[in-house]
């Protein structure tokens, strides 16, 4: 059921897409800022039962319907499967653009490209130079694909396996908006939380409550301990499924350039979940990305979903700066910001990475579907296995 139900909803929104402003969409907007609203008091027990009523009860009623449904008809639930995935997932919000970058640049219609990347992300690349606007498309790929493809099915297949339905799809995706949501800005706004995400969470002075500059015992002011509990969530729900979208890449890509990579990145024990995927991606294409093509918070204003969360031990980084964190960070900062390595994949061979090229966009896509027609593969694999046993 679990894989029927996977290509249904995959095939469903490829030529349905569901829109970005949907309702969907909007409900847990609100939904995790009315959380976010209530956290205003400086303990830690009291960030997670907030993070808790955003995250984990959203999961278990998806996961008791499932088990409802079941139990009246076997065919509703597995339409109730299909549409949650179809909510959850999101390929071809991002697939579309860049598949127009991808057709320019093939085209040698440079001006082209640089328009569709203008209107995906609102970047101006008018001046920047080929490779680093090419790697930026690149990193914001990669991301997508994680977030809106890759992660989603794999967090769906490990609980359903347990009869939750589509309740790993929806801790997936409820982590991931609640990271994003109640995230802090860089150190340049240190303590600040980004309000153009939650202007509309609330009551009027909600969130000054909540971003009273009290500070619990940790020196953490309640804005900067929101936000940690939040990411290191994120983290934990994101450790995996990044784990295997890179071994997806190196199966379906450059090998020895992903276990390159990832070995140069394990002698970090900082290192976030976005910095594996990155430094994979780049492996797979045997390509160099640097610090200066990721997307980071200060680069989109507001409820960006592409920018690079490090969630990785930040207690320890907290407590050192006194608050004045960044819980969003790009990769390569490492010496300013939370720990993360210089993301460039350069095999330690004599065939080093290159820098990103036009023909890398193209590459990287055939990358993620050789990685969605592998992960697609295995999964009926196991489906047939199911029946004959």
């Amino acid at each position: 059921m679990l894989f029927f139900a996977l290509l249904t909803a995959f095939l469903l929104e490829q030529f349905v897409p569901l829109v970005e402003d949907n309702v969907f969409h909007k409900w847990s907007r609100h939904w995790a800022l009315y959380a976010r609203s209530k956290v205003f008091v400086t303990k830690t027990w009291h960030v997670w039962l907030w993070w808790s009523v955003a995250v984990v009860v959203p999961t278990l009623l998806s996961a008791l319907l499932y088990q409802l449904l079941s139990a009246i008809w076997w065919p509703l639930a597995w339409l109730w499967l299909v549409s949650v995935l179809y909510l959850t997932m999101g390929f071809r919000q991002f697939s579309h653009y860049f598949s127009r970058i991808r057709d320019a640049l093939q085209a040698g219609r440079e001006d082209e490209a640089l328009a569709a990347l203008a209107q995906w992300r609102q970047v101006d690349g008018a001046e920047a130079q080929r490779s680093d606007w090419v790697a930026r498309v690149l990193s914001l790929a990669l991301l997508a694909a994680q977030r809106h493809v890759l992660g989603v099915w794999l967090a769906f297949v490990v609980l359903g396996v347990f009869g939750l339905g589509p309740a790993g799809a929806v801790l997936y995706r409820m982590s991931e908006y609640v990271a994003r949501l109640w995230r802090v800005q860089l150190p340049s706004t240190a303590g600040v939380i980004d309000e153009q995400a939650g202007d509309t969470a609330g009551p009027a002075g909600t969130d000054q409550q909540a971003d009273n500059p009290d500070q619990n015992d940790d020196g953490q002011e309640p804005a900067t301990l929101r936000a940690l509990v939040a990411l290191q969530a994120w983290h934990c729900v994101d450790w995996l499924p990044v784990r295997a979208s890179a071994l997806g890449f190196a199966a379906a890509g450059h090998f020895e350039g992903v276990v390159a990579a990832w070995r140069d990145a394990a002698d970090n024990a900082q290192l976030s979940n976005d910095s594996v995927l990155l430094a994979a991606g780049a492996g797979a294409l045997h390509v160099s990305l640097q610090e200066e093509s990721t997307p980071s918070a200060n680069d989109e204003a507001g409820d960006d979903d592409l920018v690079v969360m490090s969630a990785a031990l930040l207690d320890e980084h907290a407590a050192q700066v006194h608050g004045a964190v960044s819980v969003v960070a790009p990769v390569g900062a490492a010496d300013e910001q939370v720990g993360d390595p210089v993301l460039s994949s350069e095999p330690e061979s004599d065939n080093p990475a290159s820098l990103p090229k036009p023909r890398h966009v193209a590459a990287l896509a055939s990358l993620v579907w050789r990685v969605v027609v592998l992960a697609m593969g295995i999964l009926a694999g196991l489906t047939v296995v199911s029946w004959l046993n």
